[in-house]
């Protein structure tokens, strides 16, 4: 259906809505899809930038972050969205297309949150610039998760890397 009806959000929406049930309710049991699926969802964004998937592996790092089998195809999914969400998320699409950013920001907030070494090994120099692009976008729901991941981003600077994070920042913003 992610393939037939890829041109129309409302359907690849409740499609991913069903997926996220899926991975909910089946829990550790849906884990031999997960590859497949993420795959699916990859080749499927590049041609439809629909924030549905950015929401559906999302909820793959909430339930299966932690899950070593699972960590390489949630890195390869997290590094190839960070890369290419860069790309797309300039000033205009930033406030053009907020449900996105705010599923993007989320995503960040919750890889960060659930596996802190995927998140740290992601193209961090792409990340922190969307991240810093997207500071005063007026949007409000789009505002509040970015900043709340802005800051999740910061004390775990403090924790984990943070002379990294801060050379980054430090080269963006001069």
């Amino acid at each position: 259906m992610l393939i037939e009806f890829s041109f129309d959000f409302s359907i690849t929406e409740n499609v991913c809505r069903c997926l996220k049930y899926s991975i909910r309710a089946l829990s550790k049991s849906f884990s031999p899809y997960l590859k497949t699926v993420l795959q699916r969802l990859i080749q499927e964004f590049e041609g439809q930038h629909n924030p549905s998937y950015v929401f559906v592996l999302e909820c793959c790092f909430e339930e299966f972050g932690d899950e070593e089998q699972c960590v390489g195809i949630l890195q390869e999914a997290f590094n190839y969205l960070v890369t290419k969400l860069d790309q797309v998320l300039d000033e205009h699409s930033l406030v053009e297309d907020p449900q996105l950013a705010n599923d993007y920001f989320s995503l960040c907030r919750s890889v960060l949150n659930f596996n802190q070494t995927v998140f740290f090994a992601c193209p961090l120099e792409k990340l922190i610039q969307t991240t810093l692009r997207a500071i005063g976008v007026q949007t409000d729901r789009t505002a509040d998760t970015h900043c709340r991941f802005f800051e999740n981003l910061l004390r775990s600077a403090q924790e984990h890397q943070g002379e990294e994070i801060v050379k980054h920042l430090m080269q963006y913003l001069h």
